[in-house]
């Protein structure tokens, strides 16, 4: 097995919660990873494995999988967080603003 990984939307995941089994020595070919994000571009989760034959050919199989739930809501909140960070450089001077008028004229 040279490389067994979750694939998000055709893209490759490399991150270490992802990655099930990886030969640090071996990377995949550009034509293959641009078929495989190609093809799988609409699948939200699949797992895709390269496996080789023991002389220089290599298959890659993917199947789609179904997240997990807890996996499912993780993601639903780092989308969540990321956005509520990004924006938090805008929303918080402006309700320390509104607090500040209310209060002059409560």
């Amino acid at each position: 097995m040279l490389l067994e990984t979750c694939m998000r939307y055709g893209q490759i995941c490399y991150d270490e919660w992802d990655v099930e089994n990886c030969n640090q020595r071996w990377q995949s070919p550009e034509k293959v990873m641009r078929d495989l994000g190609r093809d799988w571009k609409s699948i939200p989760v699949a797992k895709a494995q390269f496996i080789t034959s023991g002389t220089d050919e290599v298959y890659c199989k993917v199947f789609e999988v179904k997240p997990h739930k807890e996996e499912f809501l993780y993601r639903i909140y780092q989308g969540c967080e990321s956005w509520v960070l990004d924006k938090a450089y805008f929303f918080v001077p402006l309700y320390w603003i509104y607090v500040t008028i209310k209060s002059r004229y409560v």
